[in-house]
């Protein structure tokens, strides 16, 4: 019996893995956007390249030499794996990051089937996840897998645990442990992984054994300190306090109405926005209907559901306190996992006894699908080159200074080409000021 139920996850797996990969694909052929992935890998082909760039990236800061406020050398560390035999062709880190997106696609339906979730509900929610047109930013866009790393290692740290208090072993909470400490050393937003767990266990029946084990606490205490002690030595001080950080983001609030009514109606999606010009009707229509899912629930899957809230509201809330000038949708990659778990519960509750409605209900996930993949097709073209990424940026978002410097250093690399063609990799490449932190 365990070998079929095996079997049919990782059917599930297949099918997931495929529409993960080919709504991508195209991806592969694209360009270099010079937004980061200048700094982060042209710019640093001499170090990529070289074999010992494999554990130098530990001793040294996100982008180099040009920022001292990020610390996240498993990205930097991926990137210089693809350097070994991409160089600085593009191809390489487009691969990879699709890659890393079916791998995240296949952990979040383990997830899923982990949280109790049947095959059919935990298929589509995964297929929702696979598909959402907010994870452009985070697979077309190359400096995006910061967010697919972070979140691909949250849910392998999910998983373990689940499967640690099922079978209590040394190995699940070692690898456990593990996950966490490589999501924090992909991404700062990783240190609200520890409140993520508790709701997860909560979720999980009689947690209360496993959140009185004394290695948990510990375990996460070491990993949170470990990070925080090697991050301290790389980088320097940050010039910006905690309590100024909280100024800002209390004053971002539109931001946070903002990121809710992309995850559940991403019409206006917006490839690098100024926090003026983010829309805040979706978010309000989001509000309304994450209450209503949560209201209409069964009481057996509340506890699932508030685990999926705190997935889906931790992560953006950890945002604010970051960028102060651009508005990023990448951010938002951790996120879906949440309302994917949300959708999934609520398909489940659903009903299905005639035969019509089980059709209807077919039909209607169906069609949400489709449409979300085509939304996805169409939006990832923004990312296709400099250009195309340029012009999307201005277009969503006039007032941002970063959308105006792009657009102006594209016109001067056009009209560079025009006079002398391109050199290198995505022709020429101005140097541009960089709002640091973003």
């Amino acid at each position: 019996m365990q070998g079929t139920a095996h079997s049919g996850f990782w059917r599930l797996a297949a099918i997931v893995a495929a529409v993960a990969a080919l709504i991508y694909a195209p991806t592969w052929g694209y360009d270099y956007t010079h937004l980061d992935d200048d700094d982060l890998i042209l710019d640093q082909q001499a170090e990529l390249s070289r074999a010992s760039g494999l554990y130098s990236v530990f001793g040294r800061s996100y982008f180099g030499a040009t920022s001292t406020s990020y610390y996240r050398p498993i990205v930097n560390l991926s990137l210089t794996l693809d350097a070994q035999w991409s160089g600085a062709r593009p191809f390489g880190y487009h691969f990879s990051n699709v890659v890393l997106h079916v791998a995240a696609c296949v952990l979040a339906l383990a997830l899923l089937r982990g949280l109790g979730l049947e095959q059919i509900p935990a298929l589509w929610a995964s297929l929702v996840f696979a598909v959402h047109p907010v994870h452009v930013a985070s697979v077309a866009w190359i400096p995006g897998r910061n967010d697919v790393l972070m979140t691909g290692f949250g849910l392998g740290a999910c998983l373990a645990l689940l499967r640690n208090r099922e079978r209590p072993a040394w190995t699940s909470k070692a690898v456990h442990l593990l996950c966490l400490l490589l999501a924090l050393l992909s991404k700062e937003t990783a240190l609200c992984f520890p409140l993520l767990f508790v709701a997860l266990l909560w979720a999980a029946d009689r947690p209360y054994d496993s959140l009185s084990q004394r290695w948990l606490w510990l375990g996460w205490g070491g990993a949170v300190a470990l990070y925080l002690g090697v991050r301290h030595l790389v980088l320097a001080a940050s010039p910006q306090g905690t309590a100024e950080r909280l100024g800002i983001a209390l004053l971002r609030w539109p931001v946070l109405l903002s990121d809710l009514g992309k995850l559940l109606l991403p019409v206006r999606l917006q490839v690098l926005a100024a926090p003026r010009d983010v829309h805040v009707w979706p978010g309000v229509i989001a509000l309304v209907a994450l209450a209503v899912l949560l209201w209409r629930l069964p009481a057996a899957r509340r506890r699932v559901g508030v685990f999926a809230l705190g997935c889906l509201l931790l992560p953006i809330l950890v945002g604010l306190l970051g960028a102060r000038r651009v508005v990023l949708e990448n951010r938002l990659y951790l996120s879906t996992v949440g309302l994917s778990v949300l959708l999934g519960c609520a398909l489940q509750s659903v009903p299905g006894t005639r035969p019509h409605l089980n059709r209807a209900r077919l039909i209607a996930a169906t069609g949400v699908l489709v449409l979300l993949g085509a939304m996805t097709a169409r939006y990832s073209r923004s990312f296709q080159d400099r250009h195309r990424f340029a012009r999307a940026a201005i277009t969503a978002s006039p007032n941002s200074g970063l959308a105006v410097d792009l657009l102006r250093r594209d016109s001067l690399a056009g009209a560079r080409r025009a006079l002398s063609g391109p050199s290198g990799p995505g022709g020429v490449n101005p140097r541009k000021p960089r709002p640091d932190p973003r």
